[in-house]
């Protein structure tokens, strides 16, 4: 009969090999336990990613305010950062937090201020380089 430590350095060296997989040990185990768990993952809403969603639109109004009451006052490239820039900002900045599971929610919600602010910052870019960005010509952009 084997011992544990044998075991365990075998299941290693199998690993090592890439000739077996955590899901086929969970597997074993789980047959071998006698424990049934629901193989189907679940997501809870938390408190804490609900509110990374609010947190996400309110930043979004405060920037949409901001630049609102200042607009006249804000020359083109400051226009273009506070728009596209914070725009592309949260979206590499979700991407990076999206990866870890501990953050994914925040990272998420950065996606969701960037896809609401984005539209906003291709509008005064391409309404600075002279497009007709207003026109009923939708999905369209055409030369004045």
């Amino acid at each position: 009969m084997t011992t544990k430590e044998e075991v365990l350095q075998s299941v290693k060296i199998l690993a090592e090999q890439k000739l077996i997989t955590k899901v086929e040990l969970d597997l074993a185990f789980e047959a071998g336990s006698g424990i049934k768990r629901d193989r189907v993952p679940t997501k809870e809403h938390s408190i804490a990613g609900i509110l990374s969603f609010i947190g996400g639109v309110v930043v979004f109004i405060g920037i949409v305010i901001l630049l609102a009451q200042n607009w006249s006052t804000l020359s083109f490239a400051t226009q273009a950062l506070a728009t596209l820039g914070t725009g592309a900002a949260a979206y590499f900045v979700g991407l990076l937090l999206g990866r870890d599971q501990r953050t994914e929610t925040v990272g998420s919600a950065l996606c969701l201020m960037s896809a609401l602010v984005l539209p906003l910052g291709l509008f005064v870019v391409f309404h600075h380089a002279g497009f007709d960005v207003g026109g009923s010509g939708l999905g369209c952009v055409t030369g004045k």
